[in-house]
């Protein structure tokens, strides 16, 4: 064999022997699933870079954990993956937190794990748990629909609750407790099945607020459920709560949120009393949230409107005249107080007067004059005229106490129709447009007064409060 051919050979079979090698090195590429990812429904009003706002992830990664046809085009009921949650499964649940509700209500409620809601609503602790905040939980898809059946009371075993109210005591157990629990405490939350009658559920005391969450301006209902003779002692941001039976074995006490109150947390404290024995209690922070006003100007008003102690002098006569009565006039919404309803200013707009700071709030909303043929002036609702006369900031200004202190009062009117004492209907003729007052051009300023608070009237006109 010639030594070229020799060498040819041999160099075919190191060619072979690398490739061999080369093979043999090289790490086979095993397909892997893709990542467990909790799923978000699209609610209306949802957008790809406000559900990445609201669970704090990137908006690419994102836009990369979806396949969306076309991302600027969500749809209600359209499934989102969330990123960053990997190994919670199943779908997301948003919940606004009631009164009285903790950790423990919620993850025994949804069968969450306490990890997942604190990873989920980014919580750091227990006790950020406020009303009105927003939390997410993983609901499971087999979950059985749950239903509240209050809390076991003090000095009583999960076993003499049941007997007395006839239910089955294992199911609550098995509804109410979360794995590796064994019993019940004194205040922890009972749940049963949604689907079978629950009588504990109709003799528990329990408090909801509507709506949440409680906004700067605006008003809320505080409704305490299952009582009959009961004394309540509340008080709201350090303001008393005047609670009146309201012919549904139940209480309600109406309130408002100051439009210059810091948005951010206050304090609610209840407590309730029947037959000289407690039987419900709360102290919790409520979440306030910021009414986004926006500021306006005013120039040309007369100077003596805008003195510190003139506006003093008046805010101390109408803050004499605001009572809690317990007689409640109206039964649906409030009506528009003028024939054409065109807004001229809107409540709660940061004001200044005159080139000043702004140091003042809207605190009701102006109708101007536009088109309509008369200069009327209108009842929003039924009640009783509790003041009409001249005042150096609101002009001749009438007041209709509604009850449960809820108030309407008419400003800058340039006639009056009615007295004190004086019993009205929505709808009836009360004044006639001016320019008296705190005034540069005829228009009517519209208040609402909820528990001495001025709040939103508009409101009052798009529902019916309480509800």
């Amino acid at each position: 064999m010639s030594v070229i051919k020799y060498c040819s050979m041999k160099l075919k079979y190191i060619y072979l022997l690398v490739i061999i090698i080369l093979a043999w090195s090289v790490t086979p590429v095993i397909a892997q699933s893709e990542p467990v990812l909790p799923v978000y429904v699209v609610e209306s009003g949802d957008t790809l870079y406000t559900v990445a706002y609201r669970f704090g992830v990137d908006l690419t990664d994102l836009i990369a954990a979806n396949s969306f046809e076309d991302p600027n085009n969500l749809k209600i009921g359209d499934l989102v993956k969330i990123p960053g949650y990997e190994g919670l499964d199943g779908t997301i649940r948003s919940m606004m937190v009631q009164p009285g509700e903790n950790f423990r209500y919620l993850t025994v409620s949804t069968n969450a794990d306490v990890s997942a809601l604190s990873r989920l609503s980014r919580l750091t602790s227990p006790s950020e748990l406020y009303i009105g905040t927003e939390v997410f939980t993983i609901e499971p898809a087999d979950l059985a629909a749950k239903t509240s059946l209050g809390y076991l009371p003090e000095n009583q075993s999960l076993m003499e609750s049941a007997i007395l109210a006839g239910v089955n005591p294992w199911s609550i157990y098995l509804n109410s407790t979360r794995q590796g629990e064994s019993s019940l405490s004194a205040g922890d939350p009972l749940f049963g099945i949604a689907s079978q009658d629950n009588p504990l559920e109709e003799s528990s005391p329990y408090l909801t607020i509507t709506p949440l969450p409680i906004v700067q301006g605006r008003s809320f209902a505080l409704t305490l459920h299952n009582l009959s003779d009961a004394v309540v002692e509340a008080q709201f941001n350090g303001m008393p709560l005047f609670f009146h039976p309201d012919g549904n074995n139940s209480f309600t006490a109406l309130a408002g949120i100051h439009a210059m109150q810091d948005p951010g947390l206050a304090p609610l404290s209840i407590k309730v009393q029947m037959d000289g024995k407690a039987v419900y209690s709360l102290d919790q922070n409520v979440v306030i949230q910021s009414g986004n006003y926006i500021a306006e100007t005013i120039a040309g008003v007369d100077s003596n409107t805008i003195d510190p102690e003139t506006i003093l002098d008046e805010d101390t006569i109408l803050a004499k005249l605001v009572q809690n009565t317990d007689t409640k006039y109206w039964s649906t919404s409030f009506a528009y107080p003028v024939d054409e309803p065109y807004l001229g200013s809107t409540f709660g707009r940061r004001r200044t007067y005159n080139g000043g700071a702004y140091n003042y709030y809207h605190t009701g909303v102006d109708f101007t004059v536009a088109t309509a043929d008369n200069l009327n002036i209108y009842a929003a609702a039924p009640g009783k005229v509790i003041f009409s006369d001249t005042l150096p900031i609101k002009g001749l200004f009438t007041i209709i106490d509604h009850g449960w202190g809820v108030y309407t009062g008419y400003a800058h009117q340039s006639e009056s129709f009615v007295t004190p004492g004086q019993a009205v209907q929505a709808g009836d003729l009360i004044g006639i447009i001016g320019n008296t007052g705190r005034s540069v051009g005829p228009h009517l300023h519209w208040e609402v007064w909820v528990n001495g608070i001025p709040v939103d009237p508009l409101e009052w006109i798009q529902e019916t409060i309480p509800s």
